[in-house]
């Protein structure tokens, strides 16, 4: 009868032999109605074992945030702000001289001034939104992740920042 306990199997009906054992994980709490459990080594593995998400999705793991950590978060919104901000002047300036220029070489040299302003424009769009996704969602992006990933903002923001990197 040893070898039924903490076994990750429910022999007595009620969880009773499983609840005080160390070797896994209740998903959903020790009170959970549906008795599911997962071997610890499961847990923060990156794979969602749990019907609902616990075994990924809780304090112990890192994986809780879109960008992880403080510093990321803090240049994503600066790098944001300012390549959005100081690229903005720089296209509109850009244009400007790109209707004075009275040669070739002139306007060849302010289309790609003009061009690369635009690129990094549109990246630090891409970070804004990024990091104002990961302001909205916080610690709840985990629960949600695989929605946001086929979303279609998802995919505007991949095809925006391929655009900007392949335009610079």
């Amino acid at each position: 009868i040893l070898q039924q306990v903490c076994n990750l199997v429910d022999d007595c009906g009620d969880m009773s032999d499983e609840r005080e054992c160390k070797n896994h994980f209740f998903c959903g709490g020790s009170e959970s109605s549906h008795n599911e459990t997962v071997p610890l080594s499961s847990k923060c593995d990156g794979k969602f074992d749990c019907r609902g998400f616990e075994d990924e999705c809780n304090g112990d793991c890192s994986n809780q945030e879109l960008l992880t950590g403080a510093a990321i978060r803090v240049i994503c919104w600066v790098m944001g702000f300012l390549a959005t901000t100081l690229n903005s002047v720089a296209v509109l300036t850009s244009i400007a001289e790109l209707r004075a220029a009275s040669n070739f070489n002139g306007s060849m040299n302010r289309t790609l001034i003009f061009m690369i302003g635009v690129s990094d424009l549109l990246m630090g769009l891409y970070l804004l939104v990024l990091a104002g996704v990961d302001r909205y969602y916080g610690s709840t992006f985990c629960r949600i992740r695989f929605q946001w990933y086929t979303s279609g903002t998802c995919a505007v923001l991949g095809v925006l920042s391929t655009v900007a990197s392949q335009m610079s």
